[in-house]
């Protein structure tokens, strides 16, 4: 009888985790198996095999799978979860503060507080509003002041209109000129996008790739509610969509509560992290002229609760911090870094 080695396709290995037994387990080593090769039908002798030789084969075989090139271990065997994002695998959970529209009171109110606790954070601009500029609004000044401090300055068109509505050549103006005025503004390579109210559609999308974006939020997509954590409590990273990425504004209209806030970021990190990008609106001190007006505004935050949670993101691993494994990126870099 002839002793020939046959490969073994990597599907023919095991079907899953769970232990079998020896004869039955697929156990395969990482190079090719012996096989006997013959002609059966040419009377006993072509199928009888000798006492020595079948012991001879099945000690070489014990021995092939007792080698450390036969892996049992969980990590060399497929689980039937491969679509799991990196970010999940490796159980970071990636919090990215967004804040849209560009407010006044982000530069003088929010700033100071990234500063402080070594943060960054994506600024969705207006264009037309910081061209004027309007008084609610950063000036290119403070928006070139932010990017000089790291963080990611993006575009939220060039008038906030419902996207889905526009004709193509409109769309086309809201989504490419508003790059444009950033750039000629002295705003660097800017690559984030945010639909304006959170819609969008292919066509939508098509453009801002086009335009020379590399990520565009939607409104929501994580969580059904916006202040009790739910499937899915974050998106992927790599998100499946670059074009769509999700996020959650949590408590919605209402004023932002720090307790909602940690409760979405513990959610994401408990059920194996993620991304999780957050949508923050205006940013209201209390000793402010105008702070009656900002907190009846859409989804304020007060800036004492943006500094506890920045404080709190800030300790993660550390008693009274945030989960062990909790980054702060902005979108950019979100999209760009490996876990």
């Amino acid at each position: 009888m002839q002793v020939v080695f046959v490969g073994v396709r990597p599907d023919d290995w095991m079907k899953g985790a769970t232990a079998v037994p020896f004869a039955e387990s697929g156990c395969r080593p990482r190079w090719p198996m012996p096989q006997t090769r013959g002609r059966l039908g040419r009377g006993r002798a072509a199928v009888a095999r000798p006492r020595a030789q079948r012991r001879v084969a099945l000690i070489v075989l014990a021995a092939l799978c007792l080698l450390p090139a036969c892996d049992r271990s969980p990590a060399s065997v497929s689980t039937g979860n491969d679509k799991v994002s990196p970010s999940a695998r490796s159980g970071q959970t990636v919090v990215s503060l967004t804040f849209d529209d560009a407010y006044e009171n982000h530069f003088l109110y929010a700033r100071p507080l990234l500063l402080t606790y070594g943060m960054t954070a994506t600024f969705y601009v207006i264009t037309s509003d910081s061209d004027r500029p309007y008084r609610c609004c950063m000036s290119w000044k403070e928006l070139r002041i932010l990017q000089a401090d790291g963080n990611d300055i993006g575009s939220h068109t060039v008038t906030h209109p419902y996207v889905t509505h526009l004709t193509p050549s409109e769309l086309t103006r809201e989504v490419c000129d508003s790059r444009q005025v950033m750039l000629s503004n002295g705003i660097i390579d800017p690559q984030s996008f945010a639909y304006p109210f959170g819609t969008y559609d292919a066509a939508a999308e098509r453009t801002v790739r086009r335009c020379r974006f590399t990520n565009a939020r939607q409104g929501g997509g994580i969580s059904p509610s916006n202040t009790t954590p739910g499937a899915p409590y974050a998106e992927s990273l790599p998100p499946k969509d670059p074009y769509a990425v999700r996020t959650v504004a949590v408590d919605g209209s209402s004023p932002i509560q720090l307790t909602h806030l940690k409760r979405f970021v513990l959610a994401a990190a408990a059920h194996g992290g993620g991304w999780l990008p957050i949508t923050f609106h205006q940013v209201c001190k209390a000793d402010a002229a105008d702070y009656g007006t900002c907190m009846s505004s859409y989804g304020p935050i007060q800036d004492t609760v943006l500094a506890q949670f920045l404080a709190w993101l800030g300790a993660a691993g550390k008693p009274g911090g945030a989960p062990a494994r909790v980054v702060v990126r902005t979108m950019r870099e979100a999209i760009t870094v490996k876990p």
